[in-house]
């Protein structure tokens, strides 16, 4: 028993320090705001204030602060172009009470800003191509490029009826739940385009393939995105029925559905952003604090 005991105690040790040594570093911004973005090379941040109200970029590297918009709604879904010479964003107008949402291109060279996607009724979430950007808007596809290419591209989302839309060369609906009342959010697609993430309101996270199959249970997290094809980032959060009382960050493994947690347990830390390619990870906090976590995988 002594033995089995010592065991016990020697494992949990070794857990608790190789979660320890998963963090390598930890930065709070001095900038304030809420829903980070990192780019792909994880060196630039987008953030916005509450409401999603304009949209600031500041450089890792050197902690400049660019301002991109000062529009309401800008500050939501924004995206990197592919090569992360352009930010590509909302611009909101209301037209007899109705919103419409245009897609704007911001370059942070020339620092021009251009319209690309004149105002949709049903915008849906704005994706990047090598070329220019893709969106849906209600059941239709839209496209703004700069070169043609012959690539078709993979992308998909959620609806404003909650339902996973599909776009691989023409649009299809994905219930990988067969759910009679879909209530599927956050909707992301893995970098290598082979799988959808996904959370069903009231009953977790999945992992499917593109033809709806699941592939994964991640479990009761919400807000997830990709860290890369192999994990996932999230937050683990509870509510009393009005308010969030506690959430934290965790990094999971798809394969091993293991979790570690990422932010630290004194602050309520909500909406990460990842970038695999430099082990990064970002979130903010309810009182607006951004911090920048590092991570050796």
């Amino acid at each position: 028993m002594k033995t089995s005991i010592q065991l016990i105690t020697v494992f949990l040790f070794l857990t608790v320090l190789g979660n320890a040594q998963t963090v390598s570093k930890r930065e709070t911004l001095t900038q304030k705001g809420f829903n980070p973005v990192l780019n792909v090379d994880g060196d630039k941040l987008l953030y916005t204030a509450s409401g999603f109200s304009g949209l600031n970029l500041v450089d890792l590297k050197t902690n400049a602060v660019l301002e991109i918009s000062k529009d309401a709604g800008s500050g939501y879904e924004p995206q990197f172009s592919t090569d992360n010479s352009k930010v590509f964003f909302r611009k909101t107008i209301f037209e007899n009470n109705r919103r419409f949402n245009a897609v704007q291109s911001y370059d942070l060279k020339t620092k021009a800003n251009n319209e690309l996607l004149a105002p949709q009724r049903l915008l849906n979430k704005i994706y990047p191509l090598n070329n220019g950007v893709i969106a849906f808007s209600g059941k239709n596809i839209l496209r703004a490029t700069v070169t043609k290419s012959n690539a078709t591209p993979v992308v998909v989302s959620a609806n404003e009826d909650l339902k996973i839309m599909l776009y691989n060369g023409k649009i299809s609906y994905i219930n990988p739940l067969n759910m009679p009342e879909t209530r599927y959010i956050w909707v992301s697609l893995s970098p290598n385009s082979k799988k959808i993430l996904f959370t069903a309101a009231g009953k977790g996270t999945y992992i499917c393939d593109l033809n709806g199959k699941i592939l994964s249970s991640l479990g009761s997290v919400n807000a997830p995105v990709w860290f890369n094809n192999d994990y996932v980032v999230a937050m683990e959060d509870k509510d009393d029925g009005h308010r969030v009382i506690s959430s934290k960050i965790v990094l999971i493994s798809v394969a091993k559905k293991t979790k570690t947690d990422i932010s630290t347990t004194n602050k309520i830390a909500m909406y990460p952003t990842a970038s695999g390619k430099a082990n990064r990870i970002a979130y903010h906090t309810e009182n607006g604090e951004i911090e920048v976590v590092d991570v050796m995988m």
